[in-house]
C-alpha cells in the first residue's frame, strides 16, 4: 500500500507530510530548500549511527513520477529543527527559521490530532447507527467484549452456525470488532466446557419443563 501525502499549510508553505501504516512522517529535503540548507550535509546528520531518529525513506508519487523520500518521524521533527544553527541560515530566512521551530510543531500535531478525532467521531457515530439498526449485532459485540466463550456466543445467538459466522465476518467489515483482539477463543478451555455444561443443562430443563407441560395438558 502506497503511502499517503499531504501537505499542511503553515504561513504560506505547505509542509509535505507522508502517512505510512498510520504514521505520520515529514519530508525533510523540502524543509531544507525552504531554509535554504544544503541537503547533503543535512542527509548525512539525519543517517548517522549515533542518531536515533525515526528516519525512512518513502516512495511518494511526484510531478516526475514516484520518488524516494527521506523522512522524519514528526515526533522527531522538532529534535531535527533544534539541531540547525541560525547562522547557518540567511538573515533573511532567519525568521522563517525561528517560525519552524516555534509554531511547525504545533501546526503539525494539530493536523493529525484533529484528523485522528474527526475519523474518530465519525466511526463511532456510524457504529452507533450500524448497533441501532441491527439489534443482534449488538448483543453480539456485547457477549464477544464481554469474554464469552464461542460456544456461549453461538447458543445465545439463535442462529445456524453458517448464519453465526456470516454475521461475524459483516461485524469485522463494518468495522464493530477488531478480529485481531476478540477471538481469544479457545477449544478445550475449562470455561468453554463450563459454558457447554451450563447451557445444556438449561436446554435440558426447558425440554423437561415442554414433557411435563404437555403430559398434564
Amino acid at each position: 500500500m502506497l503511502p499517503t501525502t499531504i501537505e499542511v499549510p503553515f504561513y504560506g508553505d505547505a509542509i509535505l507530510t507522508i502517512e505510512q501504516d498510520g504514521q505520520p512522517y515529514v519530508a525533510i529535503k523540502p524543509i531544507c530548500d525552504r531554509l535554504g540548507l544544503a541537503w547533503q550535509p543535512q542527509h548525512r546528520k539525519l543517517t548517522a549511527p549515533d542518531n536515533d531518529w525515526g528516519v525512512t525513506n518513502l516512495v511518494i508519487p511526484s510531478a516526475g513520477g514516484f520518488q524516494e523520500t527521506t523522512c522524519l518521524a514528526l515526533f522527531d521533527f522538532p529534535l531535527w529543527l533544534t539541531t540547525i544553527s541560525p547562522n547557518r541560515v540567511s538573515d533573511e530566512l532567519r525568521d522563517v527559521l525561528k517560525r519552524y521551530r516555534r509554531e511547525a510543531k504545533q501546526v503539525l500535531f494539530d493536523h493529525f490530532v484533529t484528523r485522528q478525532r474527526r475519523t474518530e467521531l465519525q466511526l463511532a457515530a456510524t457504529h452507533t447507527h450500524l448497533l441501532a439498526q441491527y439489534p443482534r449485532w449488538a448483543k453480539l459485540a456485547t457477549l464477544i467484549k464481554g469474554g464469552a466463550t464461542e460456544y456461549l456466543v453461538f447458543k445465545r445467538s439463535n442462529m445456524t452456525r453458517e448464519q453465526f459466522d456470516a454475521e461475524l465476518k459483516e461485524m469485522e467489515r463494518c468495522g464493530l470488532l477488531d478480529p485481531t483482539r476478540f477471538r481469544p477463543w479457545g477449544k478445550d478451555t475449562v470455561q468453554q466446557e463450563r459454558d457447554q455444561a451450563r447451557v445444556d443443562l438449561m436446554l435440558a430443563r426447558d425440554r423437561i419443563a415442554e414433557l411435563e407441560g404437555s403430559r398434564h395438558g
